[in-house]
């Protein structure tokens, strides 16, 4: 397995591993021109035979805020770590830019407390930020919204350990 930068080519198949974890409220679902448009913000993995596996992106809506997003991993290959490598990859990439903050939004807070991060209140993300993870949002398919807006969505923020 390698991790590394996506290229423009990768953009349909980090698209296909968002659609392959629909079921996960949080993960928005990209179309491949949106992902094209953005392809330096992701980081995959691949497995030995060049296939795309999983997908985090790495978005910098302000430069001293970064948000963790898109980590999603195939179905048939969860439970073999590559979301946690993907959250180390995107964490120690960000800390090199040393942020004020890198946060998330997810469903499935316990595994990411797991990881290093830690929840956080609303009220404690600027409301720009919270107005950017909404337009991304708005890149899916609008029967996704409902799903996307609601739900037991965590904010969570980086603690600073493993």
């Amino acid at each position: 397995m390698t991790i590394e930068r996506a290229i423009e080519r990768d953009a349909r198949s980090i698209a296909r591993v968002l659609r392959a974890n629909a079921a996960v409220r949080s993960v928005v679902l990209l179309s491949s021109g949106v992902i094209r448009r953005h392809i330096d913000e992701f980081i995959v993995i691949r497995e030995p035979g060049r296939a795309l596996v999983a997908c985090a992106q790495l978005r910098w809506p302000r430069p001293n805020v970064a948000e963790l997003a898109g980590v999603a991993v195939h179905p048939a290959r969860q439970g073999e770590g590559l979301g946690r490598a993907l959250v180390r990859a995107c964490v120690e990439r960000a800390m090199r830019r040393n942020p004020r903050l890198l946060w998330l939004v997810t469903s499935r807070p316990a595994w990411l407390e797991r990881l290093g991060f830690e929840r956080m209140p609303l009220g404690s993300v600027p409301m720009l930020m919270l107005l950017d993870r909404l337009r991304l949002m708005t890149h899916q398919s609008w029967t996704r919204w409902p799903g996307t807006l609601g739900g037991p969505h965590v904010l969570m923020r980086w603690s600073g350990g493993w």
